[in-house]
């Protein structure tokens, strides 16, 4: 269990190869969970618990 992800993803757009993820801070997870290895700008993740979004600027999810 410890190495369960508090995020997933749920797709990718296919002109840019932009991912969309999906998680949750109700579940614990925040926004220094999330993936930073491999993922492209222009890249977001919306937090379904405040339904805020975060974008990857392809160093960090602002």
């Amino acid at each position: 269990m410890g190495n369960m992800k508090k995020y997933w993803l749920e797709s990718i757009t296919g002109l840019n190869g932009a991912h969309h993820y999906g998680m949750s801070s109700a579940a614990g997870c925040t926004k220094e969970d999330l993936p930073t290895n491999d993922v492209p700008q222009g890249s977001d993740c919306f937090d379904y618990t405040t339904k805020t979004v975060y974008f990857f600027d392809g160093i960090s999810w602002n």
